[in-house]
């Protein structure tokens, strides 16, 4: 799978926030630090991005929560490889319900083999209704190892899903406050003088890295929050865009 560099990241973070704002710069420089530099009548903004990421571990051997999900999108597109050659299992959805991790990479290849061997061996069991099956039912090694369960469905639009996907989401307090600290660290280095500089931290569909301030500003101000550098500090989420300012603190861009 060829994944997005980290300027094409950026720069994505970059638009989504322009147009969350409704703002059209007067020019626009990449950079290295800051990021990017704007021009706003003839004031110049430096602009630095960042993914918002929760540090949290999953599993006995505490395993970063974002290394696993990785880990299960790159075994997502090569099971999906795998549907697209396989014409007598393009219909089955395939659930993987993983004790705590994902295998790593390197065991993708025999790991999907195996999972296909099962679903051949159970084919008559499978029916449009969702029918479980318990890791003693495993004869594979790395089935027995990673899953503790697998749900098999006919389905004319199938896909591979996994619980790695769904979890808690904790609030953004601590996370947001690491992430500003380390972010204002790095300021010290810029080259690039700026009347203005703004931090955007930009939520992803992952769930370290997805802020949930279900309580909006009021639980966004309760975060004792200095800023560093940042004039302003700008939270673009799933659930709504936030905005920080050192004198007016949160306020909602979609209210």
């Amino acid at each position: 799978m060829t994944r997005p560099s980290q300027k094409a990241k950026e720069c994505r973070s970059l638009n989504e926030f322009l147009q969350a704002l409704s703002l059209t710069p007067d020019k626009i420089c990449k950079g290295e630090g800051p990021d990017f530099i704007l021009t706003v009548s003839d004031r110049t903004i430096g602009v630095e991005v960042t993914t918002y990421h929760s540090e949290t571990r999953v599993g006995k051997r505490s395993s970063s929560r974002r290394a696993v999900e990785a880990e299960w999108e790159s075994l997502l597109q090569a099971s999906r490889k795998c549907q697209s050659t396989q014409a007598d299992i393009a219909n089955v959805n395939v659930g993987l319900m993983f004790v705590d991790v994902v295998p790593p990479q390197r065991k993708h290849p025999q790991f999907i083999t195996d999972v296909v061997t099962f679903i051949h061996d159970h084919m008559d069991e499978i029916s449009s209704i969702r029918t479980k099956f318990l890791s003693r039912k495993f004869v594979s090694p790395l089935m027995k190892k990673y899953l503790r369960k697998i749900i098999l469905r006919r389905s004319e639009s199938a896909e591979w899903y996994s619980n790695i996907t769904v979890g808690w989401v904790m609030g953004p307090n601590a996370t947001l406050q690491d992430i500003v600290s380390t972010k204002a660290n790095d300021v010290p280095r810029y080259n690039h003088s700026c009347d203005e500089l703004w931090l955007i931290v930009q939520c992803s569909h992952r769930i370290s890295e997805t802020a949930l301030p279900l309580d909006g500003v009021d639980r966004l101000n309760e975060i004792s929050l200095q800023g560093g550098p940042f004039t302003k500090i700008f939270l673009l989420g799933l659930h709504g865009n936030f905005q920080w300012e050192r004198s007016f603190g949160w306020q909602n861009l979609n209210a």
